[in-house]
């Protein structure tokens, strides 16, 4: 090999070394972009899953507030109803009395049996409000034990 022919390699090594220099460069840098946009990716990630988690703790408060709508003291939640109605019954009322009262008030009730959901209200505030008497009928705790009716045959 002669001189030129030497130098003319040693330029091109030279041009080669630069070219892939440069190509190594690049690839350093679009590892480096795809590092941080792979960073913020599961930034954002996290961030979704914190909303996600947020979202489903608020799916079920609405959803245990849907099971228990009225709040204690609501005028339409039921309890508050049979008591305004047994207010003006002090002698006690049975259930199915109880639930024409309801009816005659405009309650309505999609329940298949209604009178199982005034049993289980009757029962769950005893005896703090309620009280039921020997021959099955509800009365507010705070009126005396009323005595009870007279069954009169063929009436």
């Amino acid at each position: 090999m002669g001189i030129t022919e030497q130098s003319s390699h040693d330029a091109l090594g030279a041009a080669e070394m630069d070219r892939l220099i440069e190509l190594r460069k690049k690839a350093d840098a679009e590892y480096r972009d795809l590092e941080r946009q792979a960073r913020e990716i599961e930034n954002k990630k996290a961030l979704v899953r914190f909303h996600m988690a947020k979202l489903d703790e608020s799916l079920a408060e609405s959803e245990k507030a849907l099971l228990h709508p009225k709040r204690p003291g609501d005028p339409t939640s039921l309890p508050v109803l049979m008591e305004s109605i047994l207010e003006s019954h002090e002698e006690g009322l049975t259930v199915a009395e109880l639930l024409i009262e309801l009816k005659n008030m405009g309650f309505e009730s999609t329940a298949k049996n209604p009178a199982a959901n005034l049993n289980t209200v009757l029962y769950r505030h005893r005896p703090t409000k309620f009280q039921k008497t020997k021959d099955a009928r509800w009365y507010l705790t705070k009126y005396p034990t009323p005595t009870p009716k007279l069954k009169i045959a063929g009436t």
